[in-house]
Parts: C-alpha cells; sequence; structure tokens
C-alpha cells in the first residue's frame, strides 16, 4: 500500500486580445516525495518477481504562450 501524499498545483493565465493566451504553471509546487501506484509483477508461475512504482511527478514551473486562430 503506498504512503498518502499532497501535491499542490497552481495555474494563471491571461488572455491577450483576441488571439492570445499567457499561461503560467507550477506543478507539485512543494516538490513532495510520493507513490501514485505501485503494483507487484509475477511471473509465468504467479510468483512475485519485482516491484513497479509509479513516482509522483517532481517539481515542474513553467510559462506558456498560446495562439488561437
Amino acid at each position: 500500500r503506498a504512503k498518502p501524499y499532497t501535491s499542490v498545483d497552481l495555474n494563471a493565465s491571461v488572455t491577450l486580445g483576441d488571439h492570445w493566451t499567457v499561461r503560467a504553471y507550477a506543478r507539485n509546487l512543494f516538490d513532495n516525495k510520493g507513490e501514485m501506484a505501485r503494483s507487484t509483477m509475477a511471473d509465468g508461475l504467479n510468483q512475485p518477481s519485482f516491484l513497479a512504482i509509479s513516482p509522483l511527478q517532481p517539481r515542474t514551473i513553467g510559462v506558456a504562450l498560446d495562439m488561437a486562430f
């Protein structure tokens, strides 16, 4: 069983005119560690062979410029 975790995401956007949008975002703002999923893989004899873990995405911060036409 995976341990509980908290992830904070922020999004902000400004629309400029009819075509442009500027976006700023932060994913996992506090860079918390966590597991989104975990599962045990079995071999052909149904014996556990390894543990697969999907970690939480590390902190990602960015800015994007979108144009709609």
